[in-house]
């Protein structure tokens, strides 16, 4: 049996989604609640390898399982197992049974991510670890020329680390991006077919350098248009970085964000 998971988590306590040898990444936390109720080691497969402190509101996994107990002979009994075995930082909110063949990462056609600021002298503490705490000059207006001109396919070497082994495609397409502005609160929400690592991170810590007057938007779009890593690039720290959505069918695309837009409101 394959089973899809839908999962909602706070990244804060955590090394980010994928298995860790010490052992306190989502995945390992999900996957020793499996063995506790099934009485055997499961890998589940996540379509997003977030990083430590990154939050998630709807990551998918997969799961194969050949048995399961009869008192867990249904999705949501399997779902309510589990949650009493998490903790409270975790969350199953869906288990559905899929196809044989699904594969939770590799069939995501593409994703929403979302991206929280705080733009104000003090930050509440409810949004500690869930926001990025920015204050001071902050040019709203320069962010809708950057966001426009992010749209669309891309070479975003220039938006990623050079940690590990860098990908051959860089190459990615944005099809939306939005930004939301109601009083101190600014959210960024990009939808891609795919982003490389640390892309998110780095394209809003760009842009919000560029906002402050740190960095010039020529140099920005240089980056952009001539696919070129900066040796130091501004990354946005990762606790203000979420996991929206992730779809599954070609024609989702471009019907959740159509359009870039700053809106304040």
């Amino acid at each position: 049996m394959n089973l899809k998971l839908t999962i909602a988590y706070d990244g804060s306590p955590f090394l980010g989604w994928q298995s860790q040898c010490h052992g306190n990444s989502v995945q390992d936390i999900i996957e020793g609640a499996f063995s506790k109720i099934l009485g055997k080691d499961l890998v589940v497969h996540g379509a997003s390898r977030t990083d430590r402190g990154v939050h998630a509101l709807a990551q998918v996994a997969h799961v194969k399982i050949e048995e399961v107990s009869k008192k867990i002979n249904h999705p949501d009994c399997l779902k309510r197992a589990l949650n009493a075995s998490l903790p409270p930082q975790i969350r199953i909110l869906r288990v559905q049974k899929a196809p044989a063949t699904f594969h939770a990462r590799f069939d995501a056609k593409s994703k929403i991510y979302s991206y929280r600021l705080w733009h104000d002298d003090l930050l509440p503490p409810h949004l500690y670890q869930r926001s990025w705490h920015i204050y001071g000059q902050l040019d709203l207006s320069l962010l809708e020329e950057i966001g426009s001109a992010l749209l669309g396919r891309h070479d975003f070497r220039g938006f990623t680390t050079k940690s590990g082994s860098m990908r051959r495609n860089t190459i990615r397409t944005l099809y939306a991006l939005k930004i939301i502005k109601r009083g101190r609160d600014i959210r960024f929400f990009f939808h891609g077919d795919g982003f490389l690592y640390h892309m998110i991170r780095i394209l809003v810590g760009s842009m919000i350098a560029v906002a402050r007057g740190r960095a010039s938007i020529s140099s920005f779009l240089e980056r952009l248009h001539h696919a070129q890593p900066s040796s130091l690039p501004s990354s946005a720290p990762a606790q203000g970085l979420y996991l929206v959505h992730v779809f599954y069918k070609k024609q989702a695309v471009v019907t959740q964000l159509p359009s870039w837009k700053l809106s304040e409101g």
